[in-house]
């Protein structure tokens, strides 16, 4: 689970993302599934621009990783990150988790 955070976090970020902006993202993403489950991406996609996020396309692949991180694990609460606003605590690990990606790119 913690390996999907990560590369969902890389991939936002990589994709112009601002790493503050991801949890609500998030949370735009899977209420809008949950709205309507058998939403396609295209129409998902309109969803997220009305709702605000001209900016970014969804792809179906960042489609994939936002889902898989709530599949239940019971290890783990790593989902917490999405359920609510950042702390100062939260942001902080979640700019670490992307300072770790961006080393391990480099190297």
């Amino acid at each position: 689970m913690e390996q999907f955070i990560r590369i969902l976090i890389a991939r936002l970020v990589g994709r112009g993302m601002e790493i503050t902006s991801i949890p609500a993202f998030i949370r735009n993403v899977a209420s809008s599934i949950t709205a309507n489950t058998s939403i396609n991406l295209e129409d998902l996609n309109s969803h997220l621009q009305l709702l605000g996020w001209n900016d970014f396309d969804l792809d179906s692949y960042t489609l994939f990783l936002i889902m898989a991180i709530f599949e239940p694990d019971p290890e783990s609460s790593l989902t917490r990150y999405f359920d609510a606003s950042f702390t100062y605590q939260s942001m902080h690990e979640l700019q670490d988790i992307h300072v770790e990606n961006k080393k391990r790119l480099q190297e």
